[in-house]
């Protein structure tokens, strides 16, 4: 990724991924995200990739489970975009999935942080769930 933090991350999450069946497409450049704080930057990654992982292992058969990366810098803005595949229905509440977990006060708080820390710094997450694809699409300023 170029990023020391985000290497480490990504290699653990890739390594779950791999172990459980799911097909990844990676391109990611990380360098840009260095203005970002690094428990920002994991709340954020660290959240995608666990929703990722955990629709993907819902996905039957296996040759279907999917996650898709891509990340780079474009003109003073940083685009970052997760996709994976699922199964089933996603109910959405202001812009953001319902929890399909039984326990809904101890989840569904994952993507609000993300949300949260994006804004944070000035940026904006959109997800859509099209199909069998399940999207997460972030964009940050970066500095001039």
């Amino acid at each position: 990724t170029g990023h020391i933090l985000l290497n480490g991350l990504f290699a653990q999450k890739c390594e779950l991924a791999r172990r459980n069946g799911i097909q990844m497409d990676i391109l990611f450049d990380g360098r840009p995200l260095a203005q970002i704080a690094d428990i920002d930057l994991c709340t954020i990654f660290a959240n995608l990739w666990d929703n990722a992982i955990e629709a993907c292992e819902r996905v039957a058969p296996l040759e279907l489970r999917k996650i898709a990366v891509r990340g780079r810098p474009n003109n003073q803005q940083y685009f970052f975009k997760m996709s994976n595949s699922f199964s089933g229905r996603i109910a959405f509440l202001g812009g953001l999935p319902v929890t399909s977990k039984l326990s809904t006060d101890c989840h569904g708080y994952g993507l609000r942080n993300v949300r949260r820390v994006v804004e944070k710094y000035g940026g904006t997450v959109t997800v859509d769930a099209i199909g069998a694809e399940f999207s997460v699409c972030i964009m940050f300023p970066l500095d001039r």
